[in-house]
């Protein structure tokens, strides 16, 4: 091979420095792409809220037995938000009212025990973060603690666009789904001193915000 060949080769081959410099050119394209992005408010609320991942996948709501929870402890709830929203939610029993009944439960023991549960045990309203719904296994991990360990009834709903609820969800309907959930407490025969708000990542917000409009 010649030397001015070889002299070529070697002019046309990449270095190092060419290199990092076009990596972190498409890097930063990347990166001023997903700004713009995120001034679209569609990207701006999936982002946030990232409802559209829901976690279990095709979940089985009307049969929480299946994730875990005891036969008929769980009552598959609708409520309806101010604003003419449909909400899913799980009502499972505290194991004070659980553990008093015959065994096996007929299935729809929780949803027969809801004003007697309300009325003679604390309950905690529980305001999940962002992805997934009422089902995902994290969830029912902690509904089943707060209910054997705490003894206390766990109202769980999926906000708006989360789970099985209807609509799309934003800061403003958080407020009005938490206060929602809230209402059916009261209406189905809790009183407001043994209820309990608990909020997680993203419900913690909504927890502050519901304390403020029921205060």
């Amino acid at each position: 091979m010649s030397f001015s060949a070889e002299m070529s080769r070697e002019i046309v081959k990449p270095t190092l420095g060419s290199r990092a410099r076009t990596f972190f050119t498409v890097l930063g394209a990347i990166y001023v792409a997903l700004l713009l992005l995120l001034t679209i408010p569609w990207v701006q609320t999936h982002a946030l809220f990232m409802n559209a991942v829901k976690l279990p996948l095709f979940a089985q709501y009307d049969n929480p037995e299946i994730y875990g929870m005891a036969p008929g402890k769980v009552a598959n709830m609708k409520i309806v938000t101010p604003d003419n929203h449909t909400l899913g939610a799980w009502f499972i029993l505290s194991d004070n009212v659980y553990q008093s009944m015959p065994f096996p439960p007929p299935p729809d023991a929780a949803e027969n025990s809801v004003h007697e549960a309300l009325a003679s045990q604390p309950t905690i309203l529980f305001l999940h973060g962002n992805t997934a719904t009422r089902a995902f296994y994290v969830r029912v991990r902690q509904y089943s603690g707060f209910s054997s360990r705490v003894r206390a009834n766990v109202l769980a709903i999926d906000y708006r666009g989360f789970g099985d609820s209807q609509g799309t969800p934003s800061e403003t309907g958080l407020m009005i789904d938490s206060r929602a959930a809230w209402d059916w407490l009261i209406t189905n025969g809790a009183k407001p001193e043994n209820i309990v708000i608990v909020g997680h990542s993203l419900g913690t917000g909504s927890c502050f915000e519901a304390r403020g409009l029921i205060g």
